[in-house]
């Protein structure tokens, strides 16, 4: 499949998105977010223009509030989904029109630029007017360190524990070397401690015990 064929089924899947969820909204969340206006949109002529009436709309990417039932539903789409979906967005220049969430945070929709050529396609497509909607929640800020599973130590010098030996090392590594650094002397004395017990047989030997009396 060739560039441009990948780029037109890329912009499908971000056109079937934008018609599927840019609905009347069913569920309410607890706190309203506007969806970050592309650097393309932020100049007056463009904010000038006639754009449809926004309104609100549930956040696809992000846990919803269920006010009846009192309790939080999953994301419509999984992270899974939702990195796919970067991908298609990203393929076809259009990663202004998805909303914020785990996977895409609101700087890089800020700091994203459209290309005039895509402009010049999506312009007119009502599916395609980023003000249209204001999409409801707001995603959590990432932990630092959490995208590789290390929140403990992420900026910071991580702290080695190691193994019991591992840790002792240093101490039996010094105690070895006191040892080694008169080891002659301690193998001359220790050979010869057997043989400074042997009895000389010139001499008396020596009674082990007290003789006693049987009287």
């Amino acid at each position: 499949m060739s560039v441009q064929a990948r780029a037109a089924s890329a912009l499908q899947a971000i056109k079937k998105f934008r018609r599927k969820e840019i609905r009347a909204p069913t569920i309410r969340v607890l706190a309203p977010y506007r969806a970050p206006i592309p650097r393309h949109l932020s100049s007056p002529a463009s904010t000038d223009a006639a754009q449809p009436t926004a309104y609100g709309q549930p956040n696809p990417f992000l846990p919803r509030f269920n006010t009846k039932t009192k309790r939080w539903a999953p994301a419509k789409y999984s992270l899974r989904q939702q990195a796919e979906l970067i991908k298609q967005a990203k393929l076809s220049n259009t990663l202004h029109l998805l909303p914020p969430g785990p996977k895409l945070a609101v700087s890089d929709i800020q700091e994203y630029i459209v290309p005039p050529s895509t402009l010049k396609l999506l312009k007119g497509q009502k599916w395609a007017q980023g003000d249209a909607v204001m999409w409801e929640g707001e995603p959590k800020p990432q932990v630092v360190g959490a995208d590789i599973g290390n929140r403990l130590y992420a900026g910071k010098k991580r702290m080695f524990k190691g193994h019991k030996h591992e840790r002792t090392k240093a101490k039996r590594v010094m105690r070895r070397r006191i040892l080694l650094k008169d080891m002659n002397k301690r193998i001359i004395r220790y050979r010869g401690y057997y043989q400074r017990r042997q009895p000389h047989p010139l001499k008396p030997a020596k009674a082990t015990k007290s003789s006693k009396l049987p009287f």
